[in-house]
């Protein structure tokens, strides 16, 4: 029992910030959630080898807000909040102006302290009564506006108190992609980075990063030496004996074909076929990155109902994601100040290019990007497959979605992914090796 210590909630959201980012410069550190340890927003700066917090608060109420406006939509809270998130941008200018006064009344922003402005009793009835009338999308629409005004507002002063200008976040409020497109966007911002699946979920890698920190400390080592997390593929490989076992009872529903390769899967993707990619090690977090995906031609806009309809059942507001090579980068995003999206956890607005080679995989609505910019350094054979795309297409990226059924995790096994071929009308599933084809 003495070797086991509990480490304080947003110690672990601040270090798994700060360390899995490429910057060791002076960083400026923000966590925001719901609640953690009685917190739920804090200020760190790491600086001259050291991360010290020198602001926390209880007061920050946006991300209980966002749950409660969550149930009042008809989803669940704790895990749909995504889901108000993207059907933000669908909201016209006359349904947000409904609904913004309701939202913008609540909070301020005093230096680094969030404080009530018009305190309501309680957030879950006043909202139903508040919102009566007010419309599903325009709903969603003000509630992202204002937290995203009043975070940015926090980050300003932040960074105005600190003289810091390189930005990391974590928390669940570091989910939020759109805002962590607003937050790049700002002007007094000159570097960012938001690792992958920043909420809880990485709260046990916070966890090892304090602990690194501290044996660094205690050795006299330089803390330069803890690397930054430069791919999420953290979890379970599978060996080609698993593949076949998996296979075996299904082989007469399939073709089964041996010995495929990047090439032939990129002429599949030109015929409009959607297909699984279950190889290597499956990634860390919310997002998939190319080892437990389904990809599809980002151009080809009926891709996104055969994918709804035959596989996702999502729902239809939400949009897909590209994962994009890094030389081709600037081609597709409007990014100025270089910043690096290896995770899709940043939003970026996107060129007149995309919006004709990518239009599957950007927002409908507003046509922005949560793009995984993707390096041959960080996932060889995923870079590689996007290559041969490239070369019979000319396009540099492909339409990038977890692989799992609604609902369902991802898939971790090569069992798990035959189960979704076997639950959906998925037109193959490539092993690494092996395809598994519809006949």
């Amino acid at each position: 029992e003495s070797k086991i210590r509990f480490i304080d909630h947003h110690t672990c959201h601040a270090h798994f910030a700060y360390y899995c980012s490429p910057f060791r410069e002076d960083t400026l550190i923000l966590t925001a959630d719901a609640i953690g340890d009685g917190l739920n927003a804090t200020v760190s700066i790491a600086r001259n080898n050291e991360i010290e917090r020198i602001f926390s608060t209880n007061n920050f109420q946006f991300a209980r807000v966002y749950r409660y406006i969550t149930l009042l939509l008809g989803m669940k809270p704790f895990e749909h909040e995504y889901k108000v998130m993207g059907l933000a941008p669908y909201s016209n200018s006359k349904e947000l102006e409904r609904a913004y006064p309701i939202f913008a009344e609540l909070m301020k922003v005093d230096g680094l302290e969030f404080t009530w402005n018009k305190k309501p009793k309680d957030l879950y009835f006043h909202f139903r009564e508040a919102l009566e009338g007010c419309r599903f999308d325009g709903i969603a629409g003000a509630l992202q506006k204002v937290l995203e005004e009043l975070f940015v507002e926090w980050v300003r002063n932040a960074i105005k108190k600190t003289g810091i200008n390189t930005v990391v976040i974590g928390g669940g409020i570091a989910m939020n992609i759109k805002l962590n497109l607003a937050i790049s966007k700002m002007p007094e911002v000159k570097k960012f980075f938001v690792g992958p699946s920043p909420a809880d979920e990485s709260n046990a890698m916070g966890a090892c990063y304090v602990a690194m920190d501290e044996y660094c400390k205690n050795e006299g080592l330089n803390k330069d030496i803890i690397a930054p997390l430069d791919h999420a593929c953290l979890g379970n490989d599978f060996t080609e004996e698993e593949v076949i076992k998996a296979i075996e009872p299904v082989k007469h529903k399939y073709e089964i074909k041996r010995g495929v390769n990047h090439n032939d899967i990129a002429r599949f993707l030109v015929q409009g076929k959607t297909i699984g990619i279950c190889r290597g090690r499956m990634e860390f977090g919310a997002r998939a990155l190319g080892n437990r995906s389904i990809i599809a031609n980002p151009s080809d806009h009926n891709i996104v109902r055969n994918i709804n309809n035959q596989i996702k059942f999502r729902d239809f507001w939400m949009p897909f994601t590209p994962s994009i090579l890094a030389e081709r980068a600037d081609d597709y995003l409007i990014n100025p100040k270089n910043i690096n999206s290896p995770f899709m956890t940043i939003g970026f607005e996107t060129t007149e290019l995309a919006r004709k080679e990518l239009i599957a995989a950007l927002h409908p609505a507003d046509l922005t990007a949560r793009p995984q910019i993707v390096t041959r350094a960080t996932n060889q054979e995923y870079y590689d497959l996007i290559s041969e795309f490239e070369k019979l297409t000319g396009i540099g990226a492909v339409l990038n979605t977890s692989l799992n059924l609604h609902g369902s995790p991802i898939v971790c096994t090569p069992k798990d992914a035959i189960e979704v071929m076997d639950n959906s009308q998925l037109d193959m599933m490539y092993f690494g090796n092996t395809l598994v084809r519809r006949k």
